[in-house]
């Protein structure tokens, strides 16, 4: 009976381990536009590419840094919610605040571009905030060139 029970015990502690492998939940910590720290790792927001800290851009004829203006949009969407993040493919995770899509909201906010092949609904919402010039789309590149959002690496 002994066994049996150390057995079960055993069964149940490695039983959650393995349902919550590649699954992140807890505070975000955000580093830049598309890049956060939940649970002590670092993920990257599948299906988007955002400027770095440091990413100069001209918003009203005023040189500003893009990459803190893209991280402050992901902190305004993080603040006091969990995140939840899952792994999804080798490069990246889908995360969510409160139920919430990050990525989603990064680029309807338009602090972060679309990468190829991201969902139909990124590049949806990608054309919308372009054509309402949300974020880095209302951004002109340093030289004048613009938008800005056309310039972020993806």
């Amino acid at each position: 009976m002994k066994l049996a029970m150390t057995w079960a015990t055993a069964a149940a502690l490695f039983a959650v381990p393995l349902a919550q492998a590649g699954s992140l939940s807890g505070t975000a910590e955000v580093l830049d536009g598309a890049r956060l720290r939940v649970g002590g790792q670092v993920v990257s927001l599948t299906g988007i590419a955002a400027p770095l800290p440091g990413d100069a851009c001209m918003v009203r004829a005023r040189r500003m840094d893009c990459g803190i203006l893209a991280r402050a949009g992901l902190m305004d969407i993080t603040a006091g919610a969990t995140v939840d993040c899952r792994k999804a493919g080798a490069a990246g995770h889908v995360c969510t605040a409160d139920g919430f899509d990050l990525s989603f909201g990064q680029i309807h906010a338009g602090w972060a571009v679309a990468v190829p092949g991201a969902p139909a609904a990124y590049l949806q919402k990608m054309a919308e905030a372009r054509a309402r010039k949300r974020g880095l789309w209302a951004a002109r590149g340093l030289d004048g060139s613009g938008p800005y959002a056309l310039s972020v690496k993806r």
